[in-house]
């Protein structure tokens, strides 16, 4: 399971949800929307558009994507957050772990909430 906003203090307000939540077979993740402009660089998909898609569909997905970190690290870092809450390192380690949980489990359909 990977869980992470970016800090360790993972205080969230009541009415604004601060992160996405996603769940593959028995994996469950969770990504910060400050992400969301590297998200929108990397993902070739956006991710709530995955909802329903099955492990293997979005693991090709997803190997686009950390080949597209990879490549275009020193861009990518230029879009961290400057509040602190997330980086380039905790997005690029969310879709390594996702991308694990799609080969695991390739039949499996992605929730996203």
């Amino acid at each position: 399971s990977y869980n992470v906003v970016g800090k360790s203090d993972n205080t969230t307000t009541e009415n604004k949800k601060m992160s996405i939540d996603v769940w593959l077979g028995k994996w469950e993740g969770n990504i910060t929307y400050n992400l969301s402009p590297m998200m929108n660089e990397v993902f070739i998909i956006p991710l709530r558009d995955m909802y329903g898609m099955t492990g293997i569909q979005i693991s090709h997905c997803l190997h686009k994507s950390i080949q597209s970190m990879v490549f275009r690290e020193e861009k990518l870092i230029e879009l961290n957050p400057t509040n602190g809450w997330g980086s380039y390192d905790v997005l690029f380690n969310f879709i390594l772990d996702f991308k694990q949980a799609c080969d695991k489990y390739p039949d499996e359909k992605l929730s996203v909430h």
